[in-house]
């Protein structure tokens, strides 16, 4: 779903998606390497990950989510892989757009 830092090693962390459980989990990871994981309880499977970033200016990684049927996009603010708030980028949008990664 998206990579970032969630750790604070300074390493590329994996985020993963169960698709039948709605769990978040962060594979840490050392180059190639996965060291560890973070799993978070399951979370409603209308909201999709877009992707993660820092979205707040904080230095720590952010996850982007999508809501399905409003196109709402929300953004959780994280520090490592706790969740400590967030906000809105747009409540609800037309379906027809998509939120896709660069290239």
């Amino acid at each position: 779903m998206g990579t970032g830092d969630f750790n604070s090693d300074s390493e590329t962390d994996i985020l993963w998606r169960h698709q039948s459980t709605g769990g978040i989990y962060a594979w840490y990871m050392d180059g190639l390497n996965h060291t560890g994981a973070w799993v978070m309880p399951s979370t409603d499977l209308i909201w999709e990950i877009m992707g993660a970033g820092d979205f707040n200016s904080d230095s720590k990684t952010d996850i982007l989510w999508r809501h399905e049927s409003t196109g709402g996009i929300y953004v959780w603010y994280m520090d490592g892989v706790n969740h400590t708030g967030g906000a809105w980028v747009m409540p609800s949008t037309d379906l027809i757009w998509e939120i896709v990664a660069p290239d």
